[in-house]
């Protein structure tokens, strides 16, 4: 994932560019896990849940390892500015629907669905 920071892999990266092929992001995991089965690459780096739900999804969890995490990071939902009365209601709105469907028990489906534990 040319561009962004691989963690602690940055500096073993940086030593041994040669046995490294980026992709950029656009159809990255599809173009990783083709390659994967066309043995062109033996590894992978990609968010921890979509590496997950895809293989699971489309029938193929049995034919790759995880072989563990990189690490862990925040990731934040963001809205432009250039439009600050747009942006202001698209964030209450996400809010709102956020806490609607936190009363719920909808979120925990969701979650379960994609592995995932609720972030509070």
């Amino acid at each position: 994932m040319k561009g962004n920071s691989l963690l602690h892999l940055d500096q073993y990266i940086s030593e041994h560019p040669e046995i490294f092929t980026y992709l950029t992001f656009s159809n990255y995991l599809d173009r990783a896990i083709d390659m994967m089965k066309f043995k062109r690459v033996n590894t992978f780096v990609y968010t921890k849940t979509e590496t997950e739900y895809r293989p699971k999804n489309s029938g193929m969890s049995d034919t790759f390892n995880k072989a563990g995490y990189v690490g862990t990071m925040n990731l934040y939902m963001a809205f432009a500015n250039t439009m600050p009365e747009r942006s202001n209601r698209i964030i209450d709105l996400f809010d709102r629907k956020m806490e609607a469907i936190r009363k719920t028990e909808r979120i925990e489906a969701i979650m379960r669905n994609y592995g995932l534990n609720d972030w509070r």
